[in-house]
């Protein structure tokens, strides 16, 4: 990824990655569908930006992504600032991308669709709050 002024721009997939992998380069928005804790009971909304700046083969068999995390507000029980932070995560041979845990043990995935323009997201935390949340992002274009 370079930078500019502040500005993101992910490097353009490498040669040889296949094309299922490559799919996740870019910027994708979306927002979190359902978040059901043990705190709060109903669903709430929340917005969630994925950044996947760069892909580079890490074994024969995964892939190794950098990505920027992104959140905005979430929900009328749960205060949620927004905010970001950049990690990596892991493409294996199911295609499936597996951010690093945080450090407060949350546990995210992202799946591409079949014609590439929609990712499914998953999130799971541990206790204490027992949170579980599913969402939809769409390719999007950065500023």
């Amino acid at each position: 990824m370079s930078t500019e002024a502040g500005q993101l721009h992910p490097l353009p997939p490498q040669p040889g990655l296949p094309e299922a992998v490559a799919a996740f380069v870019g910027a994708w928005a979306g927002r979190w569908n359902r978040i059901v804790t043990s705190l709060a009971e109903g669903a709430q909304d929340g917005d969630i930006t994925l950044v996947v700046e760069n892909i580079m083969p890490a074994t024969d068999e995964t892939y190794q992504a950098y990505v920027i995390y992104s959140w905005g507000l979430a929900g009328r029980d749960i205060t949620v600032r927004p905010g970001f932070y950049r990690t990596t995560g892991t493409i294996g041979q199911d295609g499936v991308l597996q951010l690093r845990p945080t450090r407060n043990r949350v546990m995210m995935t992202f799946t591409v669709s079949e014609d590439r323009k929609i990712l499914d997201a998953h999130l799971r935390s541990p206790n204490p709050i027992s949170l579980t949340m599913s969402g939809t992002l769409w390719r999007t274009t950065l500023p």
